[in-house]
């Protein structure tokens, strides 16, 4: 039958060298690699650090498709628009290795809690901003933020995770 076979290719997945395996397979091995990879004693740890990242990544990302409708609404021109944007790239790229430094050296708890309540604090922030330059200065806050979060939950994950499989974990 034509229409079972197209159905068959659905449930299957090409893994390495053109090996195919029933995609229930494949997520089930890659869980399993990934249990393997953590502790069971930092599983909670790592159930908890991915959720940190999780709502870093969505904070941000929920907010940029409608930041230039809201630049706009203040009166943005195009050059203010790409200034926003620039301000939370910016921002990171300078604090992101000197956040991560002091996270090595002063514990990674407290530099995740100030980034955390940094976007607590930018997402209300947003409410209030009556102007453009408000708006930049609070991107390139979230920025500083998102600078104190990163390297000190990568850092985490290398810590509690198995030797040989931190790359592994990083990227669940």
């Amino acid at each position: 039958m034509p229409g079972l076979g197209h159905r068959r290719q659905l449930c299957t997945m090409d893994l390495f060298f053109g090996i195919r395996e029933p995609v229930s397979q494949a997520v089930a091995r890659i869980i399993h690699r990934g249990c393997r990879a953590i502790p069971s004693n930092h599983k909670k740890v790592f159930i908890t650090l991915f959720f940190i990242i999780f709502i870093t990544v969505t904070g941000v990302g929920i907010v940029v498709p409608l930041l230039p409708i809201y630049a706009h609404d203040l009166g943005a021109a195009g050059i203010y628009v790409a200034m926003i944007f620039g301000a939370f790239s910016l921002s990171r790229a300078v604090f992101l290795p000197w956040f991560g430094t002091l996270s090595d050296k002063k514990g990674r708890k407290p530099f995740i809690l100030a980034g955390l309540l940094t976007y607590m604090l930018v997402a209300i922030a947003f409410i209030w901003t009556t102007n453009v330059e408000g708006l930049i200065a609070i991107r390139f806050i979230q920025g500083a933020g998102s600078a104190m979060i990163m390297p000190a939950v990568q850092a985490y994950v290398g810590e509690i995770s198995n030797e040989g499989t931190e790359g592994y974990a990083m990227g669940l």
